[in-house]
């Protein structure tokens, strides 16, 4: 990633009258770039031409996404499923898990993998993992239904 525009000038980059930091990037296929903003931003992607992937949001030319705070998401989700993982297979209130669980996979697949909204190329992935929340789903309601069993 190469830094084109900031509110200092540096590196070269064009000074700009806000407080942001503007990057470009050429990325080719199969290749992972990694930018963590510092505590308190937000990261802004936005594809110029192309398809790729932003934390399993998948772009296409044109579009863009904003990923607020991805490190409180990323802690509010490990949480999540990590926590509710736990307490289904240990059996400890594991109804109120699942309902959880069932409840935290509804805005994931409608957001991180509507396959119906992404370039061609992408679609089969994000209709994979939307469909395989589905059946998360489908089973996160069976342990609300009926528990977690006797064992």
């Amino acid at each position: 990633m190469r830094l084109v525009a900031s509110q200092d000038g540096r590196d070269g980059s064009v000074t700009i009258a806000q407080d942001a930091n503007l990057y470009v990037a050429r990325i080719q296929a199969g290749q992972v770039v990694a930018n963590t903003p510092p505590s308190g931003r937000t990261l802004y992607v936005h594809v110029a031409g192309g398809a790729l992937s932003a934390n399993e949001v998948a772009l296409g030319e044109g579009d863009g996404v904003a990923l607020p705070m991805p490190n409180l998401l990323l802690v509010l989700t490990i949480v999540v499923e990590l926590g509710g993982a736990l307490m289904i297979a240990l059996g400890w209130h594991a109804r109120w898990a699942a309902l959880v669980l069932f409840l935290f996979l509804i805005p994931v697949s409608l957001v991180f993998h509507a396959f119906w909204k992404v370039a061609a190329e992408l679609m089969q992935n994000q209709m994979n993992h939307f469909v395989k929340n589905l059946a998360i789903m489908g089973g996160m309601l069976y342990i609300v239904a009926r528990g977690s069993g006797p064992y």
